[in-house]
């Protein structure tokens, strides 16, 4: 039987992104977990110096790859800030709901840090 992704993260889409190659999936996992943290601390930089336009940048490079680890909920969550960003001049909106999705990645990413400590162990079984 192959490797199973944890029901908790979108794992429909982590099977027809991955198959079967769970050397891949270790490689990109072990890859988010690497570069997330200092994006999202580039992230939160922005968002003490209020410039919109910097914030919505960076945030926009980085949802892509919550997708990648099959945070989809994380991805959403990311194109809800981003439409804020477009349609609001008012920071403080915009942070608020930042600090919200602040909270939620906070809560989500350890999961693809998990799954990701299961890939390890599953391949070096292989």
């Amino acid at each position: 039987m192959g490797f199973e992704f944890n029901k908790l993260l979108d794992t429909e889409f982590l099977q027809a992104l991955y198959m079967d190659d769970t050397l891949y999936a270790e490689e990109v996992f072990g890859n988010f977990l690497k570069q997330t943290e200092a994006e999202i601390m580039k992230l939160d930089d922005l968002a003490n110096t209020g410039d919109i336009h910097k914030f919505r940048a960076q945030l926009h490079k980085i949802k892509p790859t919550f997708s990648l680890v099959g945070l989809s909920n994380l991805t959403h969550e990311s194109e809800k800030l981003l439409s804020i960003c477009d349609t609001s001049s008012d920071f403080d909106i915009i942070l608020s709901q930042y600090k919200l999705w602040l909270l939620l990645a906070r809560q989500w990413i350890p999961f693809a840090g998990e799954e990701y400590q299961r890939l390890q162990t599953y391949n070096q079984r292989q």
